[in-house]
């Protein structure tokens, strides 16, 4: 029992009124530091997933203009092909 008495001596600390004052002081600073670095980080990944979204509409949006380009040509061509069906059969009544 005395030993430990002995310990818990040794280790007590008796802080002044200003010690506490510079221990928060520089908590604080600690405080300051840490949620500038957290700042820092979620604006990283922020910046990063932005890239991704960005990239993967740019490629969605290439995608669908295709596709589009696409249903215009095939519907240009039909639109072609009924033209030129009316036309023969404008023709064909003319001739008759």
């Amino acid at each position: 029992m005395t030993g430990s008495l002995r310990l818990s001596a040794v280790l007590q600390v008796f802080l002044r009124y200003y010690h506490a004052d510079e221990l928060n002081a520089a908590l604080q600073a600690s405080v300051n530091m840490v949620v500038t670095c957290q700042a820092y980080v979620r604006g990283l990944v922020m910046r990063r997933r932005h890239q991704r979204e960005l990239q993967r509409l740019t490629y969605e949006t290439r995608r669908m203009c295709n596709a589009m380009q696409q249903l215009a040509v095939g519907a240009s061509s039909v639109h072609v092909e009924l033209q030129q069906k009316l036309c023969r059969e404008d023709r064909d009544r003319k001739v008759c």
